[in-house]
């Protein structure tokens, strides 16, 4: 049961929509910062939008039509939603705008659907539980333990070439609708089907250098076609997860810039911690990339060789090249392989779970 209730409302329609709503955000309730209000009768500055167009990733949230249609009524303040779900919270500058707003929506039909729509309560995020000493993984525990195929080529990049590519990437536009910043090239990742088939923009300068530079050193055998860049501030982490096998294939790459940190990785019959110097680059081969999962822990320190370290800004670059094989995969790992008729791991499901990154 989420921390945050679900829009609860009284009347049997609005009652199967909440019950919809609490189902699509699953267990990413409790990061959606909006409940129904505790006096219904009164108005509130937010109002919560069923059955309205989703957002397209990386889509400026003003161009939407919700937005779009209530800029009449006064000054739209802010736009929350869920990437591919038909829902969004709206908010405006005064209970007055927002309740006319209400009105007309109720009888408009925005691109031939009809919105469903009531007030929303704001809820104040609560501050995140400060992970014990004693709770932190430590490196070295299992330092000795090796994960086949992975391959981590430190001080891959020098300082200068690191410097050159964060400000590059950080002049670029950052998609934010998950709960860390993005950016996509190539292709799109898909949050719904969690494959990339939507062309992108071409990579930057600064990405296809990196992708030819380990094309010529062999860490990549071929040329990628698909990079996500992923922003992880402190506190900030990616849930375990293996990279869908029908979308990609082997071999994907990670280049980390600006901070180092902890990769957890768990496999059939063993864990471990690995650190991600600034600068390095890894690579995923074999069962590494099909059958151990990857994330990092959202906590804002790593214990590494012992001491406690705290964690800084890291941006990382996954780069992937799109599986092209029409039978899907054929990887000998059937038991993860959702070409196989393996069920996608319910992490994988969560919206919040995985933006296709390391």
């Amino acid at each position: 049961q989420s921390a945050i209730s679900p829009f609860l409302i009284t009347c049997s329609r609005h009652d199967m929509l909440s019950r919809k709503y609490k189902k699509e955000c699953g267990s990413a309730g409790s990061a959606v910062p909006f409940s129904k209000p505790k006096d219904t009768s009164r108005p509130t500055r937010h109002l919560y939008c069923c059955n309205c167009s989703p957002l397209p990733d990386g889509a400026d949230w003003k161009t939407h039509e919700l937005v779009e249609f209530c800029d009449r009524f006064g000054l739209v303040e802010d736009f929350f939603s869920v990437p591919g779900k038909p829902w969004a919270v709206i908010t405006f500058v005064d209970e007055l705008v927002s309740s006319a707003a209400m009105t007309e929506l109720r009888k408009t039909s925005l691109q031939g659907r009809t919105v469903h729509v009531q007030f929303a309560e704001k809820v104040e995020a609560k501050p995140a539980k400060k992970a014990s000493i004693a709770t932190i993984p430590c490196t070295s525990v299992s330092k000795d333990i090796a994960v086949p195929g992975l391959v981590l080529e430190k001080n891959f990049l020098s300082p200068g070439e690191e410097e050159e590519m964060l400000s590059e990437l950080d002049s670029l536009q950052w998609a934010s609708q998950m709960s860390r910043r993005v950016q996509h090239y190539g292709f799109t990742f898909d949050y719904v089907t969690r494959k990339c088939s939507v062309p992108a923009a071409p990579f930057p300068p600064g990405v296809q250098r990196v992708a030819e530079q380990a094309v010529a050193r062999g860490i990549l055998l071929k040329f990628p076609d698909q990079c996500t860049v992923n922003e992880y501030l402190p506190g900030q982490g990616i849930r375990s997860h293996i990279d869908t096998h029908s979308a990609f294939e082997d071999g994907l790459m990670s280049i980390s810039l600006g901070a180092p940190l902890v990769m957890d990785f768990k496999g059939p019959y063993s864990m471990k911690a690995l650190v991600l110097p600034r600068r390095s680059a890894m690579v995923l081969n074999g069962p590494s990339r099909y059958e151990w999962q990857h994330g990092i822990a959202n906590r804002k320190s790593d214990m590494i060789d012992g001491q406690v370290i705290a964690r800084g800004r890291r941006v990382s670059l996954t780069y992937r090249s799109i599986l092209q094989n029409a039978a899907g995969c054929t990887c000998t790992f059937p038991q993860h392989c959702d070409s196989q008729s393996a069920s996608i791991p319910l992490s994988r499901k969560d919206w919040e779970g995985d933006s296709g990154g390391t």
